[in-house]
């Protein structure tokens, strides 16, 4: 086989962790971490797996690229060994405003790794270049005072990140996008239980542009109430993220590169949810599906936050992919989704769990190909 590409979803179960792996040595990380903390000798293997996978296309234990979709600790409780074990290039992760940085640290343990993270105190390599995403309803005017990392550059939700495919017909591209940053109403419906809580002051802080004097006092009311805010967030039993950072992953035709219509795409997801809407009336996956010109790329739907029902909408039913994973825990009663397991059969649409059974999904497609048949791409659930 020529150029190719391998992905990984591994077996971390209600959490996130999936590779890229090209045949030039490139790796691409997408979240790394999982809700419960699975047995010593399990979390070793699986990164010692991920590790292996990594030597077998280069020498050195490099990620290019780490992605991550948002600051829950299910999503990225493994960065501190992924940070100690590998040289990290970049790392791209959801921008957040002065007052949601706020919010957020409220959530969170001090000391824990979702904490630094939105605190900008997590300590990555002197060498790793930062880059905030910015959300599509978002207008903000980007000042250095707002960044959460002092040298962190900025892009725009659907910027390319074109990379090196191996493969001298397929250019290959990485686009993060997300929706206004926001968290789920039934956070806010806890907050208005709480008497303590100004939740108009909040939402205000948390939803729109503030003058410097209305940050200054948000950023007052924000801290005084942090034990509060803790309170509601501990006491919450469903998801209080109403927003991921979304990257598809694939090739796009052009007239540089004709054999883009490789299906080879995967759009992963995170703890996105399903039904987004944006300002302009659309979904957000319609709106991208304008901005690559297709809904035929995407062969690999991760499907959202674990397959649950409160994330799964009917605009995710647009895209023609062949594949779903769902990342949850084994015996879920709950997810996948029923209905999003009945969609898959009536569609032809392969559902795949990756679980914490030690077993891990992988795929692995050949550039080459001008199209995705039996001989150029591998869908298969094997052991660690």
């Amino acid at each position: 086989m020529g150029g190719y590409i391998k992905r990984c979803f591994y077996p971390v179960g209600h959490g996130g962790f999936a590779a890229e792996f090209f045949s030039n040595g490139f790796v691409m990380v997408y979240d790394c971490g999982t809700l419960r903390k699975l047995p010593e000798t399990q979390e070793n293997y699986i990164l010692h797996a991920f590790s292996r996978q990594c030597k077998k296309t280069r020498r050195e234990k490099i990620i290019d690229v780490l992605f991550i979709s948002h600051f829950d600790e299910d999503h990225i409780s493994w960065l501190d060994r992924l940070n100690k074990g590998f040289e990290i290039k970049d790392v791209y992760m959801p921008f957040l405003t002065n007052c949601q940085q706020k919010i957020h640290q409220a959530f969170y343990a001090e000391g824990s790794t979702s904490y630094k993270l939105v605190s900008g105190e997590f300590k990555f390599s002197k060498n790793t270049q930062i880059h905030l995403v910015k959300p599509i309803d978002d207008d903000l005017v980007i000042t250095d005072d707002v960044l959460m990392y002092p040298n962190a550059k900025v892009i725009n939700s659907f910027d390319r990140i074109g990379i090196d495919s191996s493969c001298c017909l397929v250019q290959w591209y990485y686009i993060p996008f997300m929706a206004r940053c926001e968290l789920a109403e039934n956070f806010w419906e806890a907050c208005r239980n709480n008497s303590e809580l100004d939740v108009k002051l909040l939402q205000k802080a948390y939803n729109h542009p503030l003058s410097q004097s209305e940050v200054k006092d948000a950023l007052n009311y924000i801290e005084k109430n942090r034990k509060a805010l803790n309170k509601v967030y501990k006491s919450m039993t469903g998801n209080s993220n109403g927003n991921s950072l979304m990257l598809f992953s694939g090739c796009i035709r052009t007239t540089e590169h004709p054999f883009g219509h490789c299906q080879a795409g995967c759009l992963y997801t995170g703890d996105a949810d399903g039904k987004l809407g944006i300002r302009s009336g659309k979904d957000i996956f319609s709106l991208f599906c304008n901005k690559i010109n297709s809904k035929g790329y995407i062969h690999t739907l991760q499907v959202p936050h674990h397959g649950s029902k409160n994330s799964w909408g009917k605009n995710m039913e647009q895209f023609n992919c062949k594949v779903a994973v769902v990342q949850c825990r084994e015996n879920d009663p709950d997810r996948p989704y029923s209905a999003i397991v009945s969609y898959c059969k009536r569609n032809g649409i392969e559902l795949f769990k990756a679980t914490e059974n030690k077993k891990v999904f992988r795929q692995q497609y050949d550039l080459t190909s001008t199209s995705i048949c039996k001989d150029c791409a591998e869908c298969i659930l094997v052991d660690l």
